[in-house]
């Protein structure tokens, strides 16, 4: 009887216990969740297309998605999916694109462009 409720008890305190998991370490940081760790390998996030990553239902706030239709990742800000820029961002502009700041259309251009309504308004090169 007593070695029954110390298994009870056993399995009540290990379904309690919270702990970070590490995959390729065996002591994850404190402050993850999950901690990965590699010298040689990375993390691969879900890939879908654009279609797929727009039919997700009820995604989660920070949701994270390679769309392989687009070659970007995807995070689900809460009321609509923002795309990660890459790199330096070229361009400023607004929910449809037709008002933007952009610098260099093509390499070494050198030409800062202001577009409002789809038509370039100023734009600042030489000077």
């Amino acid at each position: 009887m007593k070695k029954a409720f110390l298994f009870y008890v056993a399995i009540v305190l290990a379904g309690m216990a919270q702990a970070q998991v590490g995959i390729g370490t065996t002591a994850p940081h404190a402050s993850a969740q999950l901690d990965v760790s590699s010298s040689t390998k990375g993390l691969l996030i879900p890939r879908m297309d654009s279609t797929q990553r727009k039919a997700i239902p009820t995604p989660a706030s920070g949701l994270l998605v390679y769309d392989t239709d687009t070659k970007s990742f995807w995070c689900w800000a809460g009321t609509s999916w923002i795309k990660i820029m890459q790199g330096y961002a070229t361009v400023l502009q607004d929910a449809d694109g037709n008002t933007k700041i952009q610098v260099e259309k093509t390499p070494n251009d050198d030409i800062i462009r202001f577009d409002m309504a789809g038509t370039e308004f100023f734009r600042m090169d030489s000077g």
